[in-house]
């Protein structure tokens, strides 16, 4: 169990900065907010809401810790949200301004939506796609999984293979 929660924190912290690096979010770099854009616990909540969604993705092959994600589809989701979290501010925080009949509005929003429901998309299919996967190897592996009928239609022809050979 102590080796799980290690790997598990080590995880947490790689995809944490993977994420920030992904987002070019550092102090340095962030000269009109004056800090991170996205604090490590806001990047620690995209995390556990990964987990919570990669886990409901069907097929159902037991509880996936953020060690046996794809860098890629986590990287992904946590993007995504990030965006659609800042693309939500600054919607609360629009103002339209007019003066001398010219008019300004600030609509650079739609792009951070567009691009983290694109991301939101590319996800959503990988992880579908790698949860197959696992679920076909678990089907087929003989060291233990949850079958699916494949398997257990395939174990019965070859167990009766195997006892018509026996004969």
């Amino acid at each position: 169990m102590a080796l799980f929660v290690e790997t598990e924190f080590y995880a947490r912290a790689s995809l944490v900065r993977r994420v920030r690096e992904h987002m070019r979010d550092y102090v340095e770099l962030n000269t009109l907010t004056d800090g991170e854009e996205s604090s490590d616990a806001m990047i620690h909540h995209t995390i556990d809401a990964l987990l919570e969604r990669i886990n409901s993705v069907p097929p159902p092959i037991g509880y996936l810790s953020v060690a046996l994600i794809p860098l890629d589809m986590a990287i992904d989701w946590c993007v995504s949200w990030l965006l659609e979290s800042a693309a939500t501010l600054m919607v609360r925080n629009d103002l339209q301004f007019s003066a001398g009949g010219l008019t300004v509005q600030m609509d650079h929003y739609r792009t951070y939506f567009q691009i983290a429901a694109e991301r939101r998309r590319r996800f959503d299919l990988s992880a579908k796609e790698w949860k197959s996967s696992i679920n076909m190897q678990q089907a087929v592996d003989d060291a233990g999984g949850v079958y699916s009928d494949w398997s257990i239609v395939n174990a019965s022809r070859y167990f009766w293979r195997d006892a018509l050979q026996a004969l």
